[in-house]
């Protein structure tokens, strides 16, 4: 999209888009030349932030992208870009608009301003309302986030505006629910205890506290199960957070002491795994993961065994803790035999010396991703380096 309409028209069509009748996704240009399209067309780019492992991913496009409502709708209103998270501009860009699930959807001008964003699988209708709300800048989170820093206060818009940005996972909504809640009389009716849960988002929001001392109330309405993945959420959200510190997990400890029985001690070894990763200490965690393996081992499923296994390749140095993630590798593959945890078993045997058994796993691996059409360059590149 240059200069003349009819080179914009060729290249729309034929240039680094995917052939699909539904929603076509530029997946190979910069970020930078993304924008500057932008700018020049005075559309909103839609990003639709994704892992090659993640299932809800995987989903939307097979399920929702290739819908023609949803091509038709998305293909005339916006620049539509598919973003690996994990490759390319996508780290940089996900960081820089604090993408931290995936799937992720962004609507961003040609300023690089976000204008809106949304979370997880959608449906065909609410995929097309999520653009048409990013159309809308009296409904936009760009247009509202205007309307909040120009000083309007009303509680209405304050709720609905916090409501939003909870919704999003935006960092910002912590700020506003208690800007809301500071003008309410009164914080038990149902309406702002709902609220409060909705957009508990820290354990070190002041309502943290508060929905702990009335616990029994919110569970006598919510259920007790609720509020105790509230509570557990906001912890979660605290250890993946840019400062995690050791007294979340007494917190943690206390919390599941409280409210899960037998399950207490379980609970707490999966929060210190979560813990030692979102600091870095990779030895901790090694040590952790095997406690906690060896203790339940009946009850893991492949997909864990091979998560942690390739974590394990990526940053554990220690042979006898690698022999063990060959182990789980292998058991991940008796339980189901895919693409992703024949590429963790090959890549733990390059690691550990033995190149024959890597290249063997290797070339299995990705026969297999041909048929599941998996993207198989980094199994590629690790026979190449064999």
């Amino acid at each position: 999209m240059k200069h003349y309409l009819f080179i914009a028209l060729f290249s729309f069509f034929l240039h680094g888009l995917s052939a699909q009748s539904g929603i076509n996704f530029y997946e190979d240009e910069s970020w930078e030349s993304i924008l500057e399209k932008a700018r020049e067309t005075d559309q909103i780019i839609f990003v639709d932030a994704f892992a090659t492992w993640c299932g809800p991913c995987k989903a939307m496009d097979q399920e929702v992208f290739p819908l023609a409502s949803v091509g038709n709708f998305y293909n005339e209103n916006f620049i539509n870009v598919k973003l690996n998270v994990e490759k390319g501009d996508g780290p940089e860009v996900a960081a820089r608009y604090g993408v931290q699930v995936i799937p992720t959807y962004l609507f961003i001008d040609g300023n690089g301003d976000l204008v809106h964003s949304g979370l997880g699988y959608q449906y065909e209708d609410d995929l097309i309302y999520l653009g048409e709300v990013a159309l809308d800048p009296s409904r936009n989170i760009g247009g509202m986030r205007k309307r909040y820093v120009d000083g309007e206060r009303d509680p209405v818009f304050l709720r609905e505006f916090a409501s939003m940005l909870a919704e999003a996972s935006d960092p910002q909504a912590d700020e506003v629910v208690q800007v809301y809640l500071r003008t309410q009389d009164d914080l038990s009716t149902e309406t702002n205890m709902e609220f409060i849960l909705l957009s508990l988002s820290s354990s070190n929001s002041p309502y943290y506290d508060y929905v702990l001392q009335n616990m029994g109330r919110f569970s006598e309405i919510y259920g007790s199960e609720t509020i105790v993945e509230v509570l557990q959420q906001a912890i979660l959200n605290d250890l993946y957070g840019p400062d995690p510190q050791p007294t979340l997990l007494n917190k943690a400890d206390a919390l599941f002491s409280r409210s899960m029985g037998d399950d207490a001690p379980l609970m707490s070894n999966i929060i210190r795994i979560m813990y030692y990763q979102s600091t870095e200490n990779w030895p901790k965690y090694a040590e952790q993961v095997v406690k906690y393996f060896e203790e339940n081992m009946d009850e893991i499923g492949w997909g864990e065994l091979n998560e942690h296994a390739w974590y394990f390749y990526e940053h554990v140095e220690d042979e006898a803790m690698l022999e063990k993630a060959i182990e789980w590798a292998r058991q991940s593959i008796d339980m189901n035999e895919n693409y992703f945890n024949l590429d963790t078993l090959a890549h733990l045997y390059a690691k550990t010396g033995k190149k024959r058994d890597a290249k063997k796993v290797a070339k299995v691996a990705i026969e297999l991703a041909k048929e599941s059409g998996d993207d198989y360059s980094t199994t590629e590149e690790l026979l190449d380096n064999l």
